[in-house]
């Protein structure tokens, strides 16, 4: 096919899944403490109010990137199988069930 081939590879799918959640476990894991109680001072509930929010946020953020992740994967996984499939009736190795676009 030339020098610009383009081939379906679940490997390199799995690993961009890891790039974009490399690391995500740690947008979670610090520990944001209230003042508030500790300090009851004006401004202290908006302190605690806008790390609330930051927390929530993270926590969204992470899921997405989750949900991204397996997308990439899914997909990866469908194209294999759709090149596997294609190559079958390409190569003459089995009839494929594709109809050949027009």
């Amino acid at each position: 096919m030339g020098t610009s081939e383009f081939r379906s590879n679940t490997e390199a799918t799995a690993q961009a899944a890891c790039m974009i959640t490399a690391g995500l476990g740690g947008y979670c894991t610090f520990a944001l403490k209230a003042i508030s109680t500790a300090a009851p001072v004006p401004g202290s509930t908006v302190h605690d109010g806008i790390g609330s929010q930051l927390r929530s946020a993270l926590y969204s953020w992470f899921a997405l990137l989750e949900s991204d992740a397996k997308a990439i994967v899914s997909a990866g996984m469908s194209f294999e199988a759709l090149d596997a499939e294609l190559a079958k009736g390409l190569l003459g190795m089995g009839d494929s069930s594709l109809v050949p676009l027009r």
